[in-house]
């Protein structure tokens, strides 16, 4: 099992635009995989890779905003219902890490994942936890 902390606002998977018939990766979503890739190499290089069928948990921990960080709100996380997509910030995500701790996304057969605001005084961040199934 290998586990790693991407420190930093989650960014979903923006659409790629198309310039004279090409399709281009816009630049925020191009950064922020980049910036997983070099956190997971960190972990590759603590841990090693991983080979086969693999389950991936993502915990995205975006900023909390002002409107919730009153006396009266709860001090620790809360769930995000608000506009960026889970499922393009896994995406993302599972893309940075192509090519560092597995070859490639396909070999993710299993996902968890949640979306949420950080407690109050915990800075933004994506946990991510990787493990080989059996069998």
């Amino acid at each position: 099992m290998i586990t790693f902390t991407i420190p930093g606002q989650p960014v979903p998977k923006g659409r790629p635009r198309f310039w004279g018939g090409r399709a281009v990766t816009p630049k925020r979503t191009r950064e922020y995989e980049a910036r997983v890739k070099s956190y997971a190499r960190l972990a590759m290089a603590e841990h090693g890779t991983l080979d086969g069928p693999i389950r991936a948990e993502v915990v995205a921990v975006f900023r909390r905003p002002k409107r919730l960080l009153r006396k009266k709100d709860p001090a620790g996380r809360m769930w995000h219902a608000g506009s960026e997509d889970l499922d393009n910030v896994v995406k993302s995500t599972l893309d940075g890490i192509n090519g560092t701790i597995y070859v490639d996304d396909k070999q993710v057969c299993s996902i968890g994942a949640v979306k949420v605001y950080a407690a109050k005084g915990e800075a933004e961040h994506v946990e991510v936890t990787l493990c080989r199934l059996k069998g």
